[in-house]
């Protein structure tokens, strides 16, 4: 049981990985297209387009430039996906049918059906 949580936390983490790689170029896009940020003062910020905003990221930047910010994007999605996996998973445990929390000792046991009280 204990190895298998460890692979859940692992594709957690994993998940998160491909998540943030695969986005973000188009997270790159978008915060330039918010920001206003063309590198271009003879353009109107009304005429900043999806395309115009890729072309010129290419041309100032290269390949490289739509991965920007990657690494604390992957670390911020890998911690909250596990945080929150975590939570689901222990919210989950809690809520079984045979789960009692027992105040006097501050400890948890669980029951199974077939045992008689």
């Amino acid at each position: 049981c204990g190895s298998e949580r460890v692979y859940t936390v692992d594709f957690w983490i994993e998940s998160a990985i491909v998540a943030a790689t695969l986005t973000q170029p188009l997270d790159v896009i978008k915060t330039r297209l918010q920001v206003g940020n063309t590198n271009v003062a003879t353009i109107s910020p009304a005429a900043i387009s999806y395309t115009h905003v890729t072309k010129e990221l290419y041309r100032t930047a290269g390949f490289r430039g739509f991965f920007k910010g990657l690494k604390p994007r992957t670390i911020s999605m890998g911690l909250w996906g596990t945080v929150l996996s975590s939570a689901y998973e222990y919210l989950r445990y809690i809520s079984r049918k045979d789960y009692t929390f027992d105040l006097d000792r501050n400890s948890i046991f669980l029951f199974s059906q077939s045992r008689t009280a």
